[in-house]
This record gives structure tokens, C-alpha cells and sequence, in this order.
């Protein structure tokens, strides 16, 4: 049996064996992380993309807030982690969220994800796996041309962007 080349522009079929294809593929997944670190320096808008996207799942985590009394509840016992991500380490702090109020929720959510932000000369373990994934993510569904399409799900399309990324517009 042998794989076809669909991404080849040439009007020739071309063809791989089942072991050449994946030979290419692990190829592919290990060049993954380095082709999304140049993606990433040279397409600005996606870090624009990925503030964006954040902004939208805390926003939809606030409205869950609004809406349900378990999940007020759950904030409230620490059901829910908070990963802040330590630049001087490199690693991920796991802290547990104890929120009294959705203005308590909305600080400790803002300032998690702004402890983390893409960036393609950070080599460390978090940010590895990060860019591994949005590479293998990007060379299987293409780049994205909106934020809604930069990560695999966008829970809240609709975010009207009244949250802020910079603390002092906070």
C-alpha cells in the first residue's frame, strides 16, 4: 500500500510507502516546535490572536460565574487550578483558585494568563510543548486568519473584547 502526497503541487501522483510516510511524518512532527517559533516571529497578529483568545475563554469563564451557582461554588472550594507560568524557572506554578467574588475570579484569571504569553526564544520545557502543539496544530489545519480559528476550539466566538491584556487598563 502506499500513501499519496497530498501535499505535493505537482499534477504527478506521487507515493510513499507505509514506512517512507512515516519516516515524513515523524520528520514533520519533530520540526514542528521550530517552524511555529518562526511562524510565530514572523506573523505579529498571532500574538494578537492568542491575547484575544484568552481574553475570550476568561470571559466565558466569567459568565459561567454569572450564571451557575455549582460553579460559584467550585471557585469558591478551589476545584478549579490556576497555572501561572514562573519566567525565571521556566515552569508552571499550580495554585488552586479560591474566588469570593467574580471580581476576585477575573483578577486571579487575568493574571495567570499574563504570566504566560508565547514567546519563540523562551526554550523552556512549558513553552516547548507549546509551540510543539500550535506546530502541529498549524501545519495540519493551516495558520490562522482570526482569533477564533488560533487554537482548536473557540468556547466564546462571540467575545466582544471588554476585557484587557494590559494591567494598568485594568
Amino acid at each position: 500500500m502506499t500513501v499519496p502526497l497530498l501535499f505535493m503541487e505537482d499534477k504527478d501522483e506521487k507515493t510513499l510507502s507505509p514506512l517512507e510516510a512515516r519516516v515524513a511524518f515523524a520528520g514533520m512532527l519533530d520540526n514542528a516546535e521550530k517552524w511555529a517559533r518562526e511562524v510565530w516571529r514572523k506573523n505579529p497578529q498571532l500574538r494578537e490572536f492568542y491575547r484575544m483568545k484568552t481574553l475570550a475563554q476568561i470571559d466565558d469563564d466569567l459568565h459561567s460565574w454569572d450564571k451557575w451557582e455549582d460553579i460559584r461554588d467550585d471557585y469558591r472550594n478551589g476545584s478549579y487550578t490556576a497555572y501561572f507560568y514562573n519566567k525565571a524557572t521556566g515552569r508552571d506554578i499550580k495554585k488552586a483558585i479560591h474566588a469570593n467574588s467574580r471580581e476576585e475570579l477575573k483578577k486571579i484569571l487575568l493574571a495567570e494568563a499574563r504570566s504566560f504569553e508565547p514567546d519563540p526564544d523562551d526554550h523552556r520545557k512549558v513553552m516547548r510543548e507549546y509551540f510543539n502543539d500550535r506546530g502541529i496544530d498549524w501545519m495540519t489545519r493551516g495558520l490562522p486568519t482570526c482569533w477564533q480559528e488560533y487554537d482548536e476550539a473557540c468556547l466564546n466566538p462571540g467575545y466582544d473584547g471588554s476585557l484587557s491584556w494590559d494591567e494598568d487598563e485594568e
